[in-house]
């Protein structure tokens, strides 16, 4: 269409150059630009996507609606203080008329402009002319939006189903991510796809995933906090989506984000970027579903919002897997308990039983090392321990700890409730073990049997951030155990 145009405004007017913009509102860029010059077509793909520059006449006559003709633009342009040219084509222009495309609703949508390199070459009527052709111009984008638009409605209801019916299938992230993955990169054109599940409790990536054109990419972020100044991080900071023509030239303008490295492949490479949070409630979000794409300003407004609908689908998927795994917590714990309790009417072995719970705790809160501290002499000392990680030549027998505020378990009996810690490196109080492994997060939770402090269950892991007040809830129980083995003991050894 646009090479039939040319041929009329080149036979009735005499231009030397012709060019379209195209303007999109929501994504406030050029949607898509045609030139063409004596009859060639140039090439000019590098400015779609990008914003239109504000002080050319192109843009004067898309914000003011209105038609713009210059005799002689190297003249008059200095009548437009706030404009300058920028030359399109090899020749310079002389001569300028350009017209807005003006849809139904008063909305510009781009502007038709035609060139000459002589001067004085427009005549008014010359731009009445181009108003007309700007009409019927106009009339045939707007059918093309409209029939674009239901295209991509039809294809995003079809994805979104799609989802839906992944999502619904199944909790195992491991097994719904890469389908979805397909159906993004197949309708985004997208060539990245990661998703980051967050534990708002622990301040801990829970689960993450990195596919690269389908192809998983390792992470090594689970367990950990999110590292400061990435993408990722700045949306569930901010719980808010991500839309980034440019990583490498546009990461400047968001507060906290790290410069990325150097792009590959010398450069040839302009990745764009679009995150979306997975929110539990606006202020709470559980993760971040991101896409990339190679090429610059590959997604726009409708994307995002796609984007979204997608992410609320995941979160839905991921509050869902939560209240499953919190469910099966629940009956391996009461079962735990109701053998932990079998074992304590059977046996007055206390030692027996103490290793039994913390072999049972196991099943229900991971962790590295744990075990059962009782008072004597003024300190505590450890008479049950279980651990994945060293081996037990009994050298934890000799430990020791002040029973008072200078160590964790000390502190758990003066205070006679659980306390978490999430970090040792950064608790001046924690006192370290002289044990091989060092504790990076611990739960301290006193044994309390009719009102008495009897002792404290330690929870140790190799990880930061490990534990959640759940955990300390579920362990609460488990302690509550191990206190009534202690007190039941005691009792039967009185008799």
């Amino acid at each position: 269409m646009i090479e039939s145009i040319d041929e009329v405004l080149t036979s009735f007017l005499g231009v030397d150059a012709f060019f379209v913009v195209l303007y999109s509102h929501d994504s406030s860029a050029i949607e898509g630009l045609y030139v063409l010059e004596r009859g060639e077509v140039q090439s000019y793909e590098a400015m779609i996507g990008k914003p239109l520059p504000a002080n050319t006449p192109t843009a004067w006559v898309l914000r003011n609606g209105q038609p713009l003709r210059f005799n002689d633009i190297e003249v008059e342009i200095a009548q437009y203080p706030e404009l300058q040219t920028i030359r399109l084509t090899e020749a310079g222009a002389r001569s300028w008329l350009g017209v807005p495309l003006i849809s139904h609703a008063g909305v510009p949508l781009g502007v038709l402009t035609v060139q000459s390199y002589q001067a004085n070459h427009f005549l008014p009527r010359d731009e009445l002319f181009m108003l007309q052709v700007a009409r019927q111009l106009t009339l045939a984008t707007q059918n093309a939006r409209l029939f674009a638009q239901r295209e991509r409605q039809l294809a995003e209801l079809d994805a979104l189903q799609r989802i839906t019916e992944l999502v619904s299938s199944t909790l195992d992230m491991q097994q719904m991510l890469p389908s979805i993955d397909v159906v993004l990169r197949d309708f985004l054109q997208a060539d990245a796809f990661q998703v980051v599940i967050y534990d708002p409790d622990r301040d801990r990536v829970e689960y993450a995933v990195v596919l690269e054109e389908g192809v998983p990419v390792q992470t090594h972020t689970i367990g950990r906090q999110l590292p400061p100044g990435t993408l990722v991080g700045w949306t569930l900071q901010h719980a808010q989506p991500l839309r980034i023509a440019n990583i490498y030239t546009d990461w400047h303008r968001y507060e906290h984000v790290d410069q990325p490295s150097p792009p590959p492949l010398n450069g040839q490479r302009k990745p764009s970027w679009l995150s979306v949070p997975l929110l539990e409630a606006p202020d709470r979000p559980l993760g971040v579903l991101a896409v990339r794409s190679y090429a610059e300003g590959a997604f726009g407004v409708s994307d995002e919002r796609f984007l979204l609908n997608v992410g609320r689908q995941l979160a839905l998927n991921v509050r869902n897997a939560r209240l499953y795994a919190a469910e099966q917590t629940s009956h391996r714990t009461a079962e735990t308990l109701r053998e932990i309790a079998r074992v304590l009417n059977t046996t007055f072995n206390p030692a027996e039983v103490l290793l039994l719970i913390l072999h049972e705790l196991k099943k229900v809160i991971h962790y590295d090392s744990a075990s059962v501290m009782l008072p004597s002499s003024n300190v505590l000392r450890i008479v049950a321990r279980q651990s994945d990680h060293d081996n037990d030549d009994g050298r934890w027998r000799d430990l020791q700890f002040p029973l008072d505020d200078r160590s964790g378990a000390g502190r758990v009996m003066l205070k006679r409730e659980p306390i978490i810690i999430n970090d040792t490196l950064g608790e001046g109080a924690w006192k370290p073990s002289p044990m091989a492994n060092v504790v990076r997060s611990w739960i301290g939770v006193p044994l309390i049997s009719k009102g008495t402090v009897l002792g404290v269950l330690n929870i140790n892991s190799l990880l930061p951030n490990r534990f959640s007040q759940y955990d300390a809830e579920i362990a609460l129980t488990f302690a509550n155990q191990a206190a009534t083995c202690l007190l039941y003991t005691s009792d039967a050894a009185d008799e």
